[in-house]
C-alpha cells in the first residue's frame, strides 16, 4: 500500500492530471508515448477506464477519492497491470493534490514510474546474495571439516619423523637425516596452515549474540601473558595505554591481538629490540569514510606501532589477504593467513584494520571498533 503524507513532491516524467471526478484532463506526451494511446482516446475518461480498464484498482481507488477532501498525497503506490503492446509491468504512482485559488476546481496529478526492471534487479539481487551466503557457509564448513580431519594424520606423521630422527640406533645417512628434517618442518608448516584455517574458518561461524561487555585492557594483559617467553627472548619493550570495555567477541579479540603483537615480534630488525606501543583514541565517521562497509557515529581506534622492518607502502591492502607472503617462507616463518584473520575478526565487530609502514622504519596497524 501507498504512504500518506501532506509535504512532499516528487516529479516524473509520465504524469496525467484528473478532474475531481476523476477523469483525465490532460496529460504529457510522455504519457501517450509511453501508453501507447492518444488525447482523444484518453481526455475526458475516467482514469478506471483506461487501457482496458487495468487501472480499475479498488486500493487506487480508495486513494484517490480522498486526495481532495482530505487534501493528502499519496507516495509510492504499486500496482501490477498489464498493458496492450507493453505486458506485464509494475508501476509506481505518486498522487498529489493541486489546490490553487486560480483553478476553477480542485485537480489532481498522477506522477507514474516504470520500476520493472529495478523489482526484477532486486529479485535477482536477493537471489544472487541467498546463493552466495550458502556458497561461503559450504565453503567455510569444507574448510573446517578439512582443515580439522587433517590434524590427526599430520600429527602422527610428525611424531613418527620425530622418533626415526630422535632413534640413536637409527642407521640413517647424513642425507636422509638432512631429508627427514625437511619432513618436520614442512609438517609443521602444515600443521600451522590448517590451524590457521580453522581459525579464520571459525571467524565467520562466530554468532553476534554471543558479544558479551570484553575489558580489552584485562584480555590484552592475558595475550602479553601467553607472548611473555617471545617477548623475553626478545628483550621486547611492549607500551600499553589504558584500552576500552566494548561489546565484542572475547575468544576472537584475543586471536586478534595475538596476530598482531606475534607479526611486530616476528618481524623486528636483526639485532635491534622490539619496541611495540599501544594507544587508544576516538575518531569520528568523517575521519574514516569509506574504509569499511558499515557505519559507525564515532570508532575506538587501536593503534599497535612497532620499529620492526616494515614493509613497502603499495603493500598496505594486500598484505591482508589470505595466503599474501612480503617474505620467503624459509626466512620468516607463518601461513600468511594471520592478518586476513585480523581483517574478518575487525569486519565481524563492524570495524576494520588499515597499516601503513615504510621499509626499514617499522609498521603501524590501525584497528577501528565502533563505540557502542
Amino acid at each position: 500500500m501507498g504512504r500518506t503524507t501532506k509535504n512532499k513532491f516528487s516529479t516524473y516524467c509520465v504524469t496525467s492530471v484528473l478532474n475531481k471526478e476523476l477523469r483525465v484532463k490532460s496529460a504529457n506526451a510522455s504519457f501517450y508515448r509511453f501508453f501507447k494511446t492518444t488525447e482523444q482516446n484518453t481526455e475526458g475518461k475516467l482514469i478506471f477506464d483506461l487501457t482496458q480498464v487495468q487501472w480499475d484498482i479498488s486500493a487506487l481507488k480508495a486513494h484517490l477519492l480522498k486526495i481532495i477532501p482530505e487534501r493528502i498525497l499519496v507516495e509510492g503506490f504499486e500496482v501490477n497491470v498489464t498493458l496492450p503492446e507493453i505486458g506485464k509491468r509494475v508501476m509506481l504512482l505518486n498522487i498529489f493534490p493541486i489546490l490553487k485559488d486560480h483553478l476553477s476546481e480542485p485537480l489532481i496529478l498522477i506522477a507514474i514510474e516504470d520500476i520493472t526492471e529495478i523489482r526484477t534487479a532486486n529479485v535477482m539481487l536477493q537471489f544472487n546474495n541467498k546463493q552466495l551466503k550458502e556458497s561461503n557457509k559450504e565453503l567455510s564448513s569444507y574448510c573446517y571439516i578439512a582443515s580439522h580431519d587433517m590434524q590427526e594424520p599430520l600429527r602422527k606423521i610428525h611424531s613418527f619423523s620425530k622418533l626415526i630422527l630422535d632413534d640413536k640406533n637409527s642407521k640413517l645417512s647424513g642425507e636422509a637425516n638432512k631429508y627427514m628434517d625437511r619432513i618436520v618442518v614442512s609438517i609443521r608448516r602444515m600443521q600451522q596452515l590448517t590451524d590457521d584455517l580453522l581459525n579464520y574458518s571459525n571467524v565467520g561461524n562466530a554468532l553476534e549474540e554471543d558479544f558479551e561487555n570484553t575489558d580489552l585492557q584485562l584480555l590484552l594483559a592475558d595475550v602479553l601473558e601467553e607472548l611473555k617467553e617471545v617477548i623475553q627472548t626478545k628483550n621486547a619493550i611492549i607500551e600499553v595505554s589504558e584500552l576500552p570495555v566494548l561489546k565484542a567477541l572475547p575468544l576472537l579479540m584475543r586471536q586478534l591481538f595475538i596476530n598482531l603483537l606475534s607479526n611486530a615480534l616476528k618481524y623486528s630488525k636483526q639485532n635491534t629490540a622490539p619496541h611495540i606501543s599501544i594507544s587508544l583514541s576516538i575518531v569520528g565517521n568523517s575521519d574514516v569514510k569509506g574504509y569499511s562497509e558499515h557505519s559507525a557515529k564515532n570508532y575506538y581506534r587501536i593503534k599497535v606501532t612497532d620499529n620492526g622492518i616494515g614493509f613497502p607502502e603499495e603493500q598496505a591492502l594486500n598484505i591482508f589477504e589470505p595466503f599474501k607472503r612480503l617474505h620467503a617462507k624459509d626466512k620468516y616463518e607463518g601461513t600468511g593467513i594471520g592478518l586476513a584473520i585480523c581483517k574478518k575478526i575487525a569486519s565481524k565487530h563492524k570495524g576494520f584494520i588499515t597499516a601503513n609502514s615504510i621499509p626499514d622504519q617499522g609498521a603501524t596497524f590501525n584497528l577501528y571498533l565502533p563505540v557502542s
